[in-house]
C-alpha cells in the first residue's frame, strides 16, 4: 500500500515535470531557427541593461554618443538585467534566446502552485497547459519575448496568491508581503502593477467581510500609506504645475490605439481558442467558491476593461494590447477550472445512473479523449498570426560577426551608420554608437537612412559631414573615395575618410 502511494506521487511530480518541460520547449520553439532576440523592446532592454553594467545608472540613452537622457519606467527589470548578466557571466546574444522560456516556465510553476492551493493537483497541470498555449505576437507581445511584462506575469500570479492568501488567512506578514511584490511590480512593469491593483481592490470587497478586526488595522494603513507613495510620485514627476502633471499622469492611465505604432485591435477568439473561451466561462462559475475569488476579479476587471476599449477605443490603467494579455493569464486558469468540472460531472454520470455504471472504464477513456481534443484546438494556430504583426529578425549571423571583427579591431564607443534594424542591435552587441534606431520606447532618430544609401556619393557625403559616423555597415558595395573597404564577408564594412 505504501508502494502503491509513493508510486502514485511519483507519477504527479513526473505529470507536473512534463507539462513544464512542454512550456519550456513551445515557447523557445520559435527560437529553433533563430538565435538572437526577435522583438525591439528585447534589444533597447538590454542595452539599456548593458550601459547600466559599463557607466553605471544614470538614465542616458545608450545608442547615441551625446549624453542624452532616456526617461526608465521600467529600471527595476534593466536592473535585473544587469545583475543577470554581471552574475551569470551570460552572453545575451547566443544566450538571451532562453530567457522567455526559463521565465514562462517559472510564471507556469507559480499559477501551478496558484491554482493547486485554490482547486486540486490535476487542476493546476491542466492551468499550466492553457497558459503554455497562450498567444504571442509583436504587438501584443507575450510569452515569446524576454520583455518587462514578461517578468511581470510571474509576479502577477504570486502577488495574487500571496494577496488572497493574507486575506483568507488575515495575516498580516503575508499582506505586506504582497505590497513588497506590487512595489517590485511597479518597478519593473509599471502597467502590471497598476492594472493588478483594481484586481486587489475588487477582491477584498468581495472577501474583505472574512478578515478580523485587527487585520483591517492593517489594511487601512496600508491605505495611508499607498496615498504617501502616490504623493511622492507626484513630487517625483512634477511638471512645474499641476495641470502638466496632471497631464503626465493621465498619459501614464489612459491610452488610445495611437499608443503604439501597430494600432491593431484583435478579436479575442481569434487569440484565444472559442472552445477554451467556453471553458473559462463554465470556470468562471466555479469562482465563486472563495478559494477562487480572486481569479473572478482578475477576469472580470481584465474584461471590463477590454469592453470599455472596444466601446470607446480608450483603455484606462493599462495599454489595451497588455489589458488583452492580462487576460489571458486570467483565462488560463478558468479554463482549467471549466475543464475540470465538465470531466467531474461526466465521471459522476455512471454513479448517478445504474446502467451506466459497467460502463465506467469508458467514461475515462472518453473524458482523456475530451480533454485531448479541447487541448488540441487550444494549440491550433499557435505560431499563426496577421501579416502586420510577424516575427522579424534585427540581425543576422554576417552581420553579427562583421560587428564582432570590427569591436575586435577597433575597439567600442565607435558610431556605424547602419539600417534601422541592425542599429538596434549594434550598442548590445559591441557597446557602439549608431546614427538611428528602430522607434519604440527608447524613441528613433533620423528617419532617411534610406536615402543614404540609395543616394549618389555626394549625397552620402553630405550625409556623413550631417552625421559623423566612424563606419558604415551595409549588405551591398559601395564605391565612394571617402569610404574605404576594410570588411566583406556576406556583408560590407566602410572606414569614413573624410
Amino acid at each position: 500500500m505504501e508502494l502503491k502511494k509513493i508510486l502514485k506521487q511519483y507519477w504527479k511530480y513526473a505529470a507536473l515535470a512534463a507539462a513544464l518541460a512542454f512550456v519550456f520547449m513551445i515557447v523557445y520553439s520559435i527560437h529553433y531557427d533563430y538565435h538572437y532576440p526577435y522583438h525591439t523592446d528585447e534589444w533597447q532592454n538590454i542595452a539599456q541593461s548593458v550601459i547600466i553594467n559599463d557607466r553605471g545608472y544614470g538614465g542616458l540613452m545608450p545608442y547615441f554618443s551625446s549624453e542624452n537622457q532616456a526617461v526608465d519606467l521600467e529600471m527595476g527589470f534593466h536592473f535585473f538585467l544587469s545583475e543577470l548578466f554581471l552574475t551569470t557571466g551570460i552572453n545575451f546574444m547566443t544566450d538571451y534566446q532562453f530567457l522567455p522560456a526559463l521565465f514562462a516556465v517559472l510564471a507556469a510553476f507559480i499559477l501551478f502552485v496558484f491554482v493547486k492551493k485554490a482547486s486540486n493537483f490535476w487542476t493546476a497541470v491542466l492551468s499550466v497547459v492553457f497558459f503554455a498555449g497562450l498567444r504571442s505576437n509583436v504587438n501584443m507581445l507575450g510569452l515569446w519575448f524576454f520583455v518587462p511584462l514578461t517578468l511581470a506575469i510571474p509576479l502577477i500570479y504570486l502577488l495574487f496568491f500571496v494577496f488572497s492568501e493574507s486575506i483568507e488567512k488575515s495575516s498580516a506578514k503575508l499582506f505586506y508581503l504582497s505590497l513588497l511584490i506590487l512595489l517590485a511590480l511597479f518597478a519593473i512593469h509599471g502597467s502590471s502593477a497598476v492594472f493588478a491593483i483594481p484586481v486587489m481592490i475588487i477582491y477584498s470587497a468581495l472577501s474583505f467581510g472574512k478578515t478580523d478586526k485587527k487585520f483591517r488595522k492593517h489594511f487601512i494603513l496600508s491605505i495611508c500609506l499607498f496615498a504617501i507613495f502616490a504623493l511622492a510620485l507626484a513630487v517625483i514627476f512634477w511638471k512645474g504645475d499641476v495641470p502638466a502633471t496632471f497631464g503626465y499622469f493621465k498619459s501614464l492611465f489612459v491610452f488610445t490605439p495611437e499608443w503604439t505604432s501597430h494600432q491593431k485591435i484583435f478579436n479575442l477568439l481569434d487569440v484565444y481558442a472559442p472552445t477554451s473561451f467556453l471553458l473559462a466561462c463554465i470556470g468562471l462559475f466555479c469562482t465563486i467558491n472563495p478559494k477562487k475569488r480572486i481569479f473572478l476579479a482578475f477576469a472580470l476587471f481584465a474584461g471590463l476593461i477590454l469592453e470599455l476599449f472596444y466601446l470607446f477605443q480608450i483603455s484606462f490603467f493599462a495599454p489595451y494590447q497588455r489589458v488583452l494579455y492580462y487576460m489571458f493569464l486570467a483565462l488560463a486558469p478558468l479554463s482549467a477550472f471549466g475543464l475540470s468540472f465538465l470531466v467531474k460531472c461526466i465521471m459522476k454520470l455512471p454513479a448517478k445512473l445504474k446502467k451506466l455504471s459497467r460502463y465506467k472504464d469508458i467514461f475515462v477513456i472518453l473524458c482523456a479523449a475530451l480533454i485531448l481534443v479541447i487541448l488540441a484546438f487550444h494549440f491550433t494556430g499557435y505560431y499563426e498570426t496577421d501579416k502586420d504583426v510577424l516575427l522579424y529578425h534585427h540581425i543576422e549571423n554576417p552581420e553579427y560577426e562583421a560587428l564582432k571583427w570590427v569591436q575586435g579591431q577597433y575597439g567600442s564607443y565607435k558610431t556605424i551608420l547602419a539600417m534601422p534594424g541592425i542599429s538596434t542591435a549594434i550598442y548590445p552587441a559591441i557597446k557602439d554608437y549608431v546614427i538611428t534606431i528602430i522607434p519604440a520606447h527608447l524613441g528613433g532618430g533620423p528617419g532617411n537612412i534610406d536615402s543614404f544609401f540609395s543616394g549618389d556619393c555626394e549625397y552620402k557625403l553630405g550625409f556623413l559631414k550631417k552625421y559623423p559616423s566612424d563606419f558604415v555597415l551595409y549588405s551591398e558595395e559601395i564605391n565612394c573615395d571617402f569610404l574605404e573597404k576594410v570588411y566583406s564577408k556576406a556583408v560590407y564594412m566602410y572606414k569614413v575618410n573624410l
